[in-house]
């Protein structure tokens, strides 16, 4: 009887939360918290569809209307007073082995691939977005590059093949994790926060960074253009791959999201092509991709690897993951961001 009323007592405070925090972060922030932090297993594809489903014209008004704008930004000014490090920090140093039970096996590349056909595999659409960005950076030995938020090494690899050698070559990152994984590759890796660092002056031939321009919140953006355009040398090229945000500066998504990227907010794609013009850059290419397919795949490789990855890190981050991946596949299916690829001149 007493471990039946104390069951009871869990459900009810349970609920309680639940309605309290949709009523204040709204419905989707408490679902996903709610189903992140369970202790039991979903079914996969019920799990996939309860997130992906379409949904009826009342309750997408509802998800999509609370909080109200107004409230949002509220909250967001109080989710964001941490530091980058943090939230970095958070996200990306669960365990090295974990990563590996989703992402791709030649470069474990945490980003959109590039799928040129519908029976490729993750591992060709990855190696098609790299040949993609390294024609676009044309790296030659020599140069002085910068790898901004480098994950797992993937492009430094890429890079050094093409011009045959890791001379020249350094990256930045916040993770710790990363940062021990990569340095054991034998490259010139450093724990340092690239939004705030101060670069030298005429200093660097080529910057890469893939994935790393959406923790650089949109007040930040100008500045940090401009620091990147000093460093570049005359000639110099800049690539970037990133999502950015389509029709409204802060959507509903920007809240929960700060579930799995604390203190990460997207900027609208129009501030970031407007401080780039305005650090001085020529846009040479921005062409866009869908993510939906990469998600997909990662979420079947983590369902597949699902034994692994529980006794890695445990039930909760399993579950952190099977809510992230399509919740992100539903907002970019709902039209709230598109992943860009841009090549930056300094003329």
């Amino acid at each position: 009887m007493e471990g039946s009323a104390s069951g009871q007592a869990g459900f009810v405070s349970r609920a309680r939360r639940l309605l309290r925090l949709g009523a204040s972060h709204g419905p989707l922030y408490a679902m996903a918290l709610h189903r992140m932090t369970a202790s039991a297993q979903y079914d996969p594809e019920a799990n996939w569809r309860f997130w992906t489903a379409p949904r009826n014209g009342v309750l997408e008004g509802v998800l999509r209307g609370y909080p109200s704008a107004g409230h949002r930004g509220k909250l967001l000014d109080k989710m964001l007073r941490q530091g980058h490090a943090e939230g970095i920090e958070f996200h990306y140093d669960v365990s090295n082995d974990f990563y590996r039970f989703f992402l791709d096996q030649d470069y474990m590349l945490y980003t959109c691939a590039r799928f040129l056909a519908d029976d490729e595999t993750l591992e060709q659409a990855q190696k098609n977005k790299v040949d993609f960005l390294i024609e676009l950076l044309a790296p030659e030995a020599g140069h002085q590059i910068l790898d901004l938020g480098f994950g797992w090494g993937g492009m430094m690899r890429c890079i050094s093949e093409q011009i045959g050698t890791r001379d020249g070559l350094l990256g930045y990152t916040l993770s710790k994790q990363q940062l021990a994984f990569v340095r054991n590759l034998g490259f010139d890796v450093e724990l340092q926060d690239f939004i705030e660092k101060n670069y030298a002056p005429e200093s660097l031939d080529r910057i890469i960074s893939i994935g790393s321009l959406e923790h650089v919140r949109p007040d930040e953006l100008l500045h940090f253009y401009n620091k990147l355009f000093r460093a570049l040398r005359p000639g110099g090229r800049m690539v970037a791959q990133f999502f950015s945000l389509d029709h409204e500066p802060i959507p509903p998504s920007m809240v929960w999201v700060q579930l799995f990227f604390p203190g990460s907010l997207l900027a609208m794609h129009n501030v970031h092509v407007a401080a780039v013009k305005q650090a001085g850059f020529i846009i040479k290419e921005d062409v866009t991709d869908s993510y939906k397919k990469t998600l997909r795949c990662w979420y079947d490789n983590l369902v597949n690897n699902r034994d692994k990855a529980i006794a890695t890190s445990g039930i909760h981050i399993y579950n952190e993951y099977m809510t992230f991946f399509p919740m992100a596949w539903r907002f970019f299916h709902d039209g709230d961001s598109s992943l860009h690829r841009m090549l930056l001149i300094k003329p």
